[in-house]
């Protein structure tokens, strides 16, 4: 079924219209906030003016973060620089317009559980939340860094990564922060009963560890499949590795090529050596992602996205810089984010393009 409503809260500022039939008052309706809608005036007879569908919505800000449901397939979620969470039928190719969030925070990446009833936000101002879904309400609220910049505001967190859960149903939660820090946090859980609201919810989001040795700001994390390590991506181009469970810091990278990763989602490690172009700078390759395993094509490939609104897709694993591509092209701004779904459905961001 689709969209019969507006998106709550928004107020939209109609500046085209196009009649697709007279008679009826059938019309497409497009506003300056990236709204399409096709709506019915109700000129015919019994007949009144109602949304027929939501066809397309957009941001005021630049779109950040991205992220598929592990279990409920064709589903996705995005957030912008606004704090603004909406929700996709990748399937229908179409917004879920009557489901969003408003934050009062920028959201800049964001992740699901791997059950999928969690959904944490990594945001500006050093806050993490942690959203139980489908709800929506909120979990859990942390300032997880307290670091300022020149300007007085608390760094930002640019990424956040689930790790696999653990037999007891926790794991850990790792925040990236421009702070030159990744935070790790324990996530305590028990079965959550019918009835259970937030507030009484035993979910639980405990300080572990901060892991520290980047000389610049981490910008893409990742969990081994088994969780008992994670690697840092940095500005500056830097690689490191530290174990979950204790935070020491390993000082080879050798592991990093016999541990199993689930997906590849960073722009730095041997796997990914080719998806920097010769005229890339360090600022230039923002996103990757691997294929997923048990779809079609298996894990067999990897897709980059640039600051020249380019998607690029690679075999994986990418190691050499001499690599075969296929470029292809639609944004009208820089790509932001890429991600596979888990039937290899590749939905991509961009930032300036709303």
């Amino acid at each position: 079924p689709g969209a019969d409503r507006l998106p709550k809260g928004m107020r939209p500022r109609w500046n085209n219209v196009l009649v697709l039939n007279q008679k009826t008052g059938l019309v497409l309706l497009g506003s300056e906030n990236h709204l399409l809608v096709l709506v019915d005036l109700g000129l015919a007879r019994g007949a009144q003016r109602r949304v027929v569908r939501v066809l397309q919505v957009g941001y005021n800000g630049e779109c950040w973060a991205l992220a598929h449901h592990p279990t409920m397939q064709g589903l996705c979620a995005s957030g912008d620089s606004k704090g603004v969470v909406r929700f996709w039928d990748t399937v229908r190719k179409r917004p879920l317009a009557n489901k969003s969030y408003k934050n009062d925070f920028p959201v800049y990446a964001m992740e699901f559980s791997a059950s999928g009833d969690l959904l944490a936000l990594a945001q500006g101002e050093g806050m993490l939340d942690v959203l139980f879904f489908p709800s929506l309400e909120r979990a859990a609220r942390k300032r997880i860094s307290h670091e300022k910049d020149a300007e007085g505001k608390f760094e930002r967190l640019c990424d956040v990564k689930f790790s696999t859960p653990e037999q007891d149903g926790g794991g850990y939660l790792a925040c990236a922060c421009w702070d030159q820090r990744v935070y790790l946090l324990r996530v305590t859980r028990t079965s959550r009963k019918k009835g259970i609201d937030a507030e009484t919810d035993p979910t639980q989001f405990i300080p572990h560890k901060t892991l520290k040795g980047n000389s610049s700001s981490p910008t893409h994390l990742m969990f081994t499949a088994d969780g008992q390590y994670i690697m840092s991506n940095s500005k500056d181009a830097q690689i490191l590795i530290w174990k979950t469970c204790s935070g020491e810091r390993m000082h080879s990278l050798s592991m990093a090529r016999d541990a199993r990763w689930p997906q590849w989602t960073c722009i730095l490690g041997w796997p990914a050596i080719g998806c920097w172009q010769t005229d890339y700078d360090l600022t230039d390759l923002t996103a990757v992602c691997q294929t997923a395993a048990p779809a079609p094509n298996g894990s067999h490939y990897i897709a980059a996205g640039d600051d020249n609104q380019c998607i690029v897709l690679y075999r994986f694993p990418a190691h050499s810089t001499d690599c075969d591509f296929s470029l292809n092209f639609g944004h009208a701004s820089h790509v932001t984010n890429v991600r596979f779904n888990s039937s290899n459905v590749l939905v991509s961001a961009g930032g300036n393009d709303h």
